[in-house]
């Protein structure tokens, strides 16, 4: 649009290697505003440690259909 109306020709062209820094950033700012322990941080206390391992809610995404393991406040898996 721009292009037509003012007679601009506008060439975008991404630079991976100059970018790079920038598009990680980026993306991992958005993974972690959208994962489970940013979403709903009142249920990170109940997230079981043992059984999942190195997966922490803060690397789940609060929309997951993925099952893991919750351990009640009274110890019930």
């Amino acid at each position: 649009m721009l292009n037509r109306r003012y007679g601009l020709r506008l060439t975008v062209r991404p630079d991976i290697r100059r970018d790079s820094q920038k598009i990680m950033s980026s993306y991992l700012s958005r993974r972690k505003e959208a994962s489970l322990a940013a979403q709903a941080p009142n249920l990170t206390d109940q997230w079981h440690k043992m059984r999942n391992g190195s997966i922490t809610p803060g690397l789940v995404a609060a929309t997951s259909s993925k099952k893991f393991w919750w351990m009640c406040e009274k110890g019930h898996e």
